[in-house]
C-alpha cells in the first residue's frame, strides 16, 4: 500500500511495505528500507531488557499443558525460577506434564507451546543459566513479533520507523541479523545509467 501523504515528524516519507516485508522510507535524496520482523523484534527484546525486574504478566483464562519427555520435565524443573523471573507462571502437573498459568503480556496468549518448546531446547543447547534469561528474551521477542507477511497499518509503519530511526536502536535484531538498509539516490542512478 502506498500513502504519499504519511509522514514522520522528521519530514521523512513512509512510502509503503514492500513483499509485505520491508518498511520504504524516502528521506531527501536517499531510499531506507525496514525489514519490519527484525526491527520489532529488537524494539521488544531492549523493552524485555530494559523491564526484566518489573516484567508484566498475564494470567492465562485457559491454562495451557504440555507433555514433555522426562529429560525435557527435568530441565523445566530444574529452571523454573527462570521462567518465572522472565514472567511465565508454570506448574508440575502429573506424568511428566506442565501446566502453564501465566506468560509475559508482550508475548501473547497464541502458541504458548510452541513458545515453551522452543524454550526448552535452548536449555538442551548448554546454555549457562546466567546467560538463559538473555537467551529467554530473544526468543520471546521473536516469537511476539510482527511477521514477513504481516499486514502493517500506517500507523504501525509509522511507530516502527520512528524507533527505528531515532538512533536510539541497535540496527541488527538480537540474533545479529541487520534489519536497516539505505540506497543513495546516486547509487540509483547509477544503476540506471542516469550519471
Amino acid at each position: 500500500p502506498v500513502n504519499s501523504e504519511l509522514k514522520t515528524d522528521k519530514g521523512l516519507k513512509i512510502l509503503g511495505t514492500l513483499f509485505n516485508t520491508y518498511i520504504l522510507i524516502e528521506d531527501d535524496d536517499k531510499l531506507h528500507l525496514i525489514d519490519f520482523h527484525a526491527a520489532h523484534e529488537r524494539i521488544l527484546y531492549d523493552k524485555l531488557k530494559i523491564s526484566h525486574s518489573e516484567i508484566e504478566y498475564q494470567e492465562l483464562i485457559f491454562p495451557v499443558s504440555i507433555e514433555l519427555s522426562i529429560d525435557e520435565f527435568a530441565l523445566v524443573a530444574d529452571n523454573i525460577e527462570v521462567f518465572n523471573e522472565i514472567g511465565f507462571e508454570i506448574e508440575e502437573f502429573s506424568d511428566y506434564t506442565i501446566i502453564v498459568r501465566s506468560v509475559p503480556v508482550i508475548a501473547g496468549n497464541e502458541k504458548i507451546d510452541e513458545l515453551i518448546k522452543n524454550m526448552i531446547d535452548n536449555i538442551k543447547d548448554g546454555i549457562k543459566s546466567n546467560d538463559l534469561a538473555e537467551r529467554f528474551y530473544s526468543l520471546i521477542a521473536c516469537h511476539s513479533a510482527k511477521r514477513a507477511g504481516d499486514k502493517m497499518s500506517s500507523s504501525d509503519m509509522e511507530t516502527l520507523t520512528r524507533r527505528v530511526m531515532n538512533g536510539n536502536i541497535e540496527l541488527r535484531c538480537p540474533h545479529g541479523r541487520p534489519f536497516f538498509f539505505t540506497i543513495n539516490q546516486n547509487d540509483l542512478e547509477r544503476i540506471f545509467k542516469r550519471i
